[in-house]
């Protein structure tokens, strides 16, 4: 019995909760009995390869089997169907009826002198300094009332009647207090000093023309002027050439297959994790390799399985749907 790839099965998906079940061998080995028919796997082998897989297998992994199909090997072969010939070929001279342009007066470079721009400013010139001049501070007098004695205290014989008798010349001592009189007085209360006042300098708005952008001088290119005029110009003489008609030759693409066709265990992206976005990605990895013609949609159909499937062929992968090595070789993250 002769197995060719495309009778091999579609890829099986066994999630680690189904794998970590009572009954997981019998589960995995379901779908390789036609290998073990076909003599191209032993059961002991494959139960084998399939123990030592689920050792390394971690929760929440998913992995799948699929077939590693032999690598075709594609190169070109060619074969020769007529041999080269030489032939000889007279060709006459080409004239061709135009125009030539003749150059009337040549160019030439002039200059532009562009004065200078100015701009207004306005600034302040001082036309007097600062001066220091002495003011003299009258001295500062308070008025005072003095108390002044004008007469003062005394005592005196006065006339006055004494002993009974009116005719008596008595004397009698009086006594006259002091007279005073109260005269204003003006006291200094500071003396005559003198102070230095400074009067602030003046100055004066002036208004000057200051340069903005200094005269230059700007080079002119005056463009040469040209005329056409009607003339015959050999465009190529007459000339004898020998040419020789190549061999014909067929390309035949010829295909051999490397290796021999087996089952694998790789680990796959589970159903939950595959997103729309995953799935562009996947498709726009594919048209790259020009493997994909339909639409880049997020969806994972069959062309888009195909497509990964031809790709997983030509180089030699597990063809297991959406495996992590068919992404690492496709150059997308694994999720």
């Amino acid at each position: 019995m002769t197995v060719t790839p495309a009778a091999l099965p579609e890829p099986r998906y066994f999630p680690l909760s189904r794998l970590a079940c009572r009954g997981a061998r019998r589960v995995l080995r379901a779908p390789l009995p036609w290998a073990v028919a076909a003599g191209l796997l032993s059961l002991p082998a494959v139960a084998q390869s399939l123990d030592e897989t689920l050792a390394q297998i971690q929760p929440g992994q998913c992995w799948a089997v699929g077939a590693v199909n032999p690598r075709p090997m594609r190169e070109t072969v060619e074969i020769q169907i007529k041999d080269q010939q030489a032939t000889i070929e007279v060709t006459p001279a080409e004239i061709e009826q135009g125009y030539k342009r003749v150059e009337t007066r040549e160019g030439t470079l002039t200059y532009r002198i562009e004065p200078p721009t100015y701009r207004t400013v306005e600034e302040q010139v001082m036309t007097r300094p600062p001066v220091e001049r002495f003011e003299v501070v009258p001295a500062v007098f308070e008025e005072q009332i003095r108390t002044v004695v004008v007469e003062g205290e005394r005592r005196s014989l006065e006339s006055c009647q004494a002993g009974g008798y009116s005719n008596n010349m008595s004397f009698c001592v009086q006594e006259h207090p002091a007279r005073e009189e109260r005269v204003p007085v003006q006291v200094m209360v500071s003396p005559e000093t003198t102070r230095v006042v400074v009067e602030p300098a003046e100055y004066t708005t002036v208004t000057r023309q200051v340069i903005d952008q200094p005269a230059r001088v700007i080079e002119i290119w005056n463009e040469p002027e040209e005329e056409l005029v009607a003339a015959e110009d050999i465009v190529a003489p007459a000339r004898t050439s020998q040419s020789f008609l190549p061999r014909e030759v067929r390309r035949l693409e010829r295909v051999d297959y490397q290796g021999t066709p087996e089952l694998q265990m790789r680990q796959a992206v589970c159903d939950g994790d595959i997103t729309p976005m995953l799935v562009e990605d996947i498709q726009t990895a594919l048209r790259q390799y020009g493997l994909l013609t339909g639409p880049i949609d997020g969806r994972l159909g069959p062309q888009t399985l195909g497509a990964l499937r031809e790709f997983q062929g030509q180089r030699g992968l597990v063809q297991a749907g959406l495996t992590f090595e068919s992404l690492e070789s496709l150059s997308i993250a694994v999720p």
